[in-house]
């Protein structure tokens, strides 16, 4: 019996960042007050909570990145090429041709040249002075350039680009999936089966992970172990309706404290946790480890099931400004808030010291009384500024909301399907044994 193995594998063509305010922000110069101040109240007439617009100014590279999408998203490929040509080498560039070869990858019946386009998005990509950046967008592409090795049937090339991807990046897991099933179609279906093995660790909200899980029981099945193979696909099932029950619990969370406290929040502080974790632990292992094989070492961080879920939102454009714009409006918040206790703090200053008789003059009084004027109209601004910036907040915590509920609605879909799935393996395989048991008898008598 032979059951197959639908693959699972994702592949976006855009790269998105993740975009989070410090946890702590330098505080303001008090002579800068006034004047920031007026600059946010100039901004907050103009700016709302569905606003997208990015003010920060265009780098060259970044136009012409932007005209060569404008001609690839016309269908002129070759118009993209020339001017991605003209780019320097870099983090604009290597999007170009990553973009680029999700055309040819698509339009052409061989992959070659989506394969060459990879390469030297991974030339480019290499000059980023980025560090961060950079590693994630090597990661994309090796992930897109394994995929299309594997769909083309050169595996031994799949297997090379997957073990490229670090360990630390939230692509490993789908990386996993596949190099498992690059390993298979080699027939080598016990190193197929510890990719997936090591696959099923990380939460199931990534790309891939829910289909190792099936790859075990067809693992079990190609290497002969049928009542293995039956376990691991109940296991599995097990696993999506446990993941069902995680999801409901989230949006409920979700829906009684906000996507930013239930996802933003929670996640980095079981990211901050687990990086106290691993400083606390014996070494760091990397992918040239000599001791450790590539699909045996561990990442803290990608194993939190929070942040699984916000890395994997986070794909999303959308789900990115949402955030960003909620995080933003926070510190703002936070600054104002800060800002009107001090102005309280030394108005009470001022209005005890002009209090005390005989303690002033009479012209130290009137500046002190200007002062305090002053000082009480400062702060009546910041009090309106916040007042607006509370209102907005509002606004936008709604719109994350419900891109939220909607990311995990979609997420209980694909478990739905991956369900689905491993009943179907089963029926097969308790239909298979059923037949077996059948023909043994027959022959028997």
């Amino acid at each position: 019996m032979r059951v197959f193995l639908l693959s699972y594998v994702v592949l976006p063509t855009f790269l998105f960042g993740i975009l989070l305010a410090p946890a702590h922000a330098a505080q303001p110069d008090p002579s800068a007050l006034k004047a920031g101040l007026d600059q946010f109240a100039q901004a907050a007439t103009s700016w709302n909570a569905g606003s997208q617009t990015d003010t920060a100014p265009k780098s060259n590279q970044q136009k012409l990145y932007e005209k060569a999408e404008a001609a690839r998203t016309r269908g002129d490929a070759e118009g993209a090429g020339k001017i991605l040509a003209t780019m320097d080498e870099g983090y604009w560039s290597a999007v170009g041709y990553l973009n680029l070869s999700a055309d040819y990858a698509r339009n052409d019946l061989k992959p070659s040249r989506a394969l060459v386009a990879l390469r030297v998005a991974l030339a480019m990509a290499d000059k980023d002075t980025d560090v961060h950046r950079k590693s994630a967008l090597r990661s994309r592409i090796l992930l897109r350039a394994g995929y299309l090795a594997y769909t083309s049937a050169d595996y031994e090339k799949a297997i090379g680009f997957l073990e490229k991807i670090p360990l630390d990046s939230h692509k490993t897991p789908q990386a996993l999936y596949l190099h498992g099933l690059a390993l298979a179609e080699q027939g080598n279906h016990r190193a197929a089966m510890q990719s997936w093995h090591r696959a099923k660790k990380y939460p199931l909200a990534y790309p891939g992970v829910a289909y190792a899980w099936i790859g075990m029981g067809r693992g079990y099945d190609l290497s002969g172990y049928l009542g293995q193979a039956g376990e691991a696909y109940l296991a599995a099932n097990a696993a999506y309706e446990g993941e069902r029950v995680t999801l409901r619990a989230l949006a409920t969370q979700i829906e009684d404290q906000g996507a930013y406290k239930a996802l933003v929040l929670d996640a980095r502080s079981q990211n901050t946790a687990a990086a106290g974790a691993g400083r606390a632990g014996s070494g760091k292992t990397t992918l040239g480890s000599p001791k450790v094989e590539w699909f045996l070492a561990d990442s803290r961080t990608l194993t939190q099931p929070r942040m699984a879920y916000l890395l994997t939102m986070m794909e999303q454009p959308a789900a990115q400004l949402a955030v960003d714009r909620v995080a933003k409006l926070a510190q703002i918040a936070a600054d104002l808030e800060r800002n009107a206790q001090d102005l309280g703090v030394f108005i009470s200053a001022l209005t005890e010291e002009l209090d005390k008789p005989g303690s002033v003059t009479d012209r130290r009084s009137d500046n002190l009384r200007g002062l305090l004027a002053d000082s009480d109209e400062l702060r009546n601004k910041t009090l309106a500024h916040l007042e607006s910036v509370s209102a907005l907040r509002i606004q936008a915590e709604n719109l994350l909301d419900r891109l939220a509920l909607d990311f995990v609605a979609a997420q209980d879909q694909k478990m739905v399907y991956a369900l689905d799935k491993t009943e179907q393996q089963i029926a097969h395989l308790y239909e298979y044994l059923a037949l077996q048991e059948l023909d043994s008898g027959e022959q028997t008598r």
